[in-house]
């Protein structure tokens, strides 16, 4: 079914039936060249390893494969910059166990503050950073330090979310929560000063561009390397991306119809920089009896442990409306038993996506197209993959004719092939989640029918102008959401940095315009991230204050931050419930009710004669 963002959510089936392809009418003759390549390539690499020996070193010296992890200039993977010392035996106790909360975008206005926040809290937080220098000197400052309570802890690690590789496990060691407030770079194009006065005003004092990484890039790619690299350290299920393990993306070479005397050609290659995955594409071609062509990887060492997932949720564009197989082995032998799965894709537009989700127990065992009889096959064990393959065939399984095959050029792109869990798999009890996502009002609004963006705030009028800014911070909470993680996602209205305690606005359904300090936005997220907030629990929710733009709250004397009691009353007063995203499902805004409530909703209002029509 269709996704509210660009992009459709299918399900996959293992497919059956009858259907005879197109053939193509032009010859093309048969290659012993590639024959002999294609064999070369799998049977132990031969000259072609040798020959890419030297790429291989340096791969392993620029840190491309993963080793050792490289350490900081102080000497540690993870730098403690402060700690302030515990008060009396129990303390230090407390300190010691206490668990650790890791904050990503720690130089940004809202990170920093979480920083300060969590730290006045006593709570252990490690910064993950890219700009290791920048980070040292803006958070060993007085301002940061100074309100640190007793067994409050500051770490620092150098890492940049858009590149997986930088993500090491030992980031992760510990780390029992995660505040993402990582978000692409916006920038006057005049330019602004070294503190970026300007861009603190907000963009409708300017006028903006993106500067550095894509919105695609930090706001999903990096949420999505985040996620899956969090999971990873937290040993639970889901997250990780096969095409970002050690050897996968860059292990695939063609194995096509050319082994049995076809003409198919295909080729695999690592999408172009500024994207991710890979791209699958080729010519098949039905002559000397061929139809397939096909992409795998050499044996994988180490092997592949899928196993704390329940499937692959495949992340495409380019599929043009035709049946592919994926193939996952756990037999090294080059023609032996593997287990495959079809799935199909849909034809959409050039810069559209759908997902695919594709369980482990929809894998069954074959040999050349053939299924194996149960007694002659175990079913597939994920914990056990030592190579990968994709294919568009005119062959389904057991002499059977893919109905949904067309031979010709293709172009699959694959953004990710993400093990998937079913369901909440972190096993957190408590009031705490997990996983905290600042994201931003107004995500929903650029695809809502009926919305008049000159209306609204400047960041929906400049969504597709910065690069899909809000469309992809979607995908992003889309991606928390379905993590399995227990989260909270958190859409403030614009930023300002104007003192905290402005009467609240606290809202779901993405209706509310506005501003909020952003030091209220960090106050909330400490308080929810220690447990305190227990009505965050999944919740997506728009955040506001009720005073005017043109004037600037200045809080009262002896005025104070508000408490995690005072947090819950607000979204117990606003009736912040799980579910509610205020997205748009199938051409209908969902508003305050959730996914399901509204298409339950939707048809209760159809009339039995609508109903009658549409059976």
């Amino acid at each position: 079914r269709r996704s509210r963002s660009p992009s459709a959510t299918v399900r996959c089936r293992a497919g059956q039936g009858a259907g005879r392809p197109g053939e193509e009418k032009k010859k093309k003759k048969w290659s012993l060249r590639r024959f002999a390549g294609q064999l070369l390539f799998f049977r132990g690499g031969g000259l072609k390893r040798v020959a890419t020996f030297p790429v291989r070193l340096v791969g392993k010296a620029v840190g491309l494969v993963r080793g050792k992890p490289k350490t900081t200039a102080e000497g540690d993977v993870v730098e403690v910059l402060f700690e302030a010392e515990a008060e009396g035996a129990l303390g230090e106790e407390a300190a010691a166990g206490a668990p650790v909360v890791m904050v990503t975008g720690a130089t940004g206005g809202v990170g920093k503050r979480c920083v300060a926040t969590l730290l006045s809290r006593g709570a252990r937080v490690r910064c993950l950073v890219r700009d290791a220098a920048k980070a040292r000197a803006m958070l060993t400052a007085s301002d940061c330090l100074d309100g640190a309570a007793p067994g409050s802890r500051l770490e620092l690690c150098a890492a940049d979310i858009t590149q997986p590789k930088t993500l090491l496990p030992e980031h992760f060691e510990g780390v029992e929560r995660v505040v993402c407030a990582t978000a692409c770079k916006v920038a006057p194009k005049e330019g602004d000063t070294e503190n970026r006065d300007k861009y603190y005003q907000g963009i409708k004092f300017f006028d903006p561009e993106i500067v550095g990484d894509t919105p695609q890039a930090v706001d999903f790619g990096g949420v999505k390397n985040l996620l899956s690299a969090f999971q990873a350290g937290l040993g639970v299920g889901g997250g990780q991306d096969v095409l970002q393990m050690p050897g996968v993306a860059s292990g695939f070479g063609s194995l096509d119809d050319v082994v049995m005397g076809g003409v198919s050609e295909s080729s695999a290659r690592v999408a172009a920089a500024g994207d991710s995955g890979l791209v699958f594409s080729g010519v098949v071609r039905t002559e000397n009896n061929g139809g397939f062509a096909s992409v795998r990887t050499r044996n994988l060492e180490p092997r592949l442990d899928l196993s704390a997932g329940s499937g692959l949720r495949l992340r495409l564009s380019g599929g043009a409306g035709l049946r592919y197989k994926v193939l996952l082995r756990t037999d090294p032998a080059f023609d032996a038993v593997g287990y495959a799965c079809s799935f199909d894709t849909s034809k959409l537009s050039e810069n559209e996506w759908e997902e695919v989700e594709i369980p482990f127990a929809s894998f069954k065992p074959v040999f050349r197209a053939k299924t194996v009889p149960a007694d002659e096959a175990p079913v597939l064990d994920p914990s056990n993959i030592c190579s990968v393959q994709l294919m568009l065939s005119k062959f389904e399984y057991d002499g059977e004719l893919n109905p949904k095959f067309e031979a010709g050029e293709f172009e699959l792109r694959i953004a990710s092939m993400e093990v998937y869990s079913e369901g909440e798999v972190d096993g957190e009890e408590g009031g705490a989640p997990r996983f905290v996502y600042v994201s931003s009002a107004g995500v929903t609004r650029p695809n809502r029918p009926g919305i008049n963006v000159d209306e609204e705030p400047p960041a929906v009028k400049l969504n597709d102008a910065l690069g899909g800014i809000l469309t992809y911070k979607l995908e992003a909470e889309d991606l928390v959401r379905r993590s399995g993680l227990s989260h909270c996602v958190v859409r403030p209205c614009a930023l300002t940095e104007e003192d905290e305690g402005a009467d609240l606005v606290v809202s779901q359904g993405d209706t509310i315009r506005g501003k909020v300090a952003r030091q209220d936005v960090a106050s909330f997220i400490a308080s929810a991230v220690m447990g305190e907030v227990p009505s965050s629990l999944g919740a997506t929710f728009e955040l506001g204050t009720t005073q005017p733009f043109p004037v600037p709250y200045v809080a009262g004397e002896g005025e104070g931050a508000r408490t995690g009691e005072e947090w819950e009353e607000a979204l117990r007063r606003a009736n912040v419930r799980p579910g509610v995203t205020g997205k748009t499902v199938d051409g209908k805004y969902t508003a305050t009710m959730t996914e399901e409530e509204a298409a339950a909703a939707e048809e209760e209002a159809r009339s039995p004669q609508d109903a009658w029509y549409s059976w």
